[in-house]
């Protein structure tokens, strides 16, 4: 397997009724997707609990990731398949209707691609997420930044980093806006970016100190000597979780991008 087991994209997709969809997209190396397909379905059976039975996970508990004939795989059908020589693009569309099965789907399959040796120079990004029906944070992120990203982010933080912030949380507040309903809606102007002086960043968004950041106890020594650790703090709702891992994925893809 190569050192890139995955990459994160963002994307604004044409819907079907003609305007725009907000998707995050994982782009996978073909051994890493060979792998997920032969262990997804089993990790999908280890879900217990009211999570396994809800309504929203179409009462089964498997997922099959070789294709259906119409290229959708995951709870219902949330995430299309894109495949090329190299590599296959999951590509999940991020919507109101399917916000729970697209949280569902991506956490087995980030938790099928997760292990702390993947962290590298050449991964930048190593997410996990949690789906839950806990009242209090149940929608948790964590994972780790390579020391690449790190250094980046450090160097951003010496300079101005306005137009960083900007990308970003026009990012988020259009996904907001996609999958929050009713009253939520209006609250997609309180998505934030923050990058301290020492490059750790902190995303938030509407909630009580709802965030995921590099906290002072996540980073050893000075951003962009080691990976750093990354957490979440009262990520309560979906919508939440869906948001923040949206900034997440454009800040990762704007450092791969100026690293290129």
């Amino acid at each position: 397997m190569t050192e890139l087991t995955y990459d994160l994209a963002f994307e604004m997709r044409q819907g079907g009724t003609g305007k725009s969809v907000p998707a995050i997209v994982l782009i996978v190396h073909r051994d890493a997707f060979v792998h997920l397909c032969a262990t997804l379905p089993i990790r999908a059976e280890k879900i217990k609990g009211p999570l396994a039975s809800a309504r929203f996970l179409n009462r089964s508990r498997h997922i099959a990731f070789q294709p259906y004939t119409n290229g959708t795989v995951g709870y219902r059908a949330c995430c299309v398949v894109e495949e090329s020589n190299e590599s296959v693009r999951l590509i999940f569309e991020l919507k109101a209707r399917t916000k729970r099965e697209t949280a569902a789907t991506l956490s087995l399959v980030f938790d099928a691609l997760f292990s702390r040796e993947s962290v590298n120079e050449d991964q930048y990004l190593v997410v996990s997420t949690h789906v839950t029906e806990r009242e209090y944070h149940g929608h948790a992120i964590s994972g780790w930044v390579s020391a690449r990203f790190g250094g980046w982010l450090l160097k951003q933080a010496i300079g101005s980093h306005d137009v960083i912030g900007a990308h970003v949380v026009s990012a988020m507040r259009s996904v907001w806006r996609s999958v929050a309903t009713g009253e939520l809606k209006k609250y997609g102007v309180e998505c934030g970016f923050h990058l301290s002086s020492d490059g750790r960043f902190l995303l938030g968004c509407f909630g009580n100190a709802c965030d995921v950041a590099i906290y002072p106890e996540g980073c050893i020594g000075t951003m962009g000597e080691y990976p750093a650790q990354f957490d979440s703090h009262n990520l309560d709702m979906v919508e939440q979780q869906l948001t923040l891992l949206t900034g997440l994925v454009v800040l990762s893809a704007l450092a791969r991008q100026e690293g290129k």
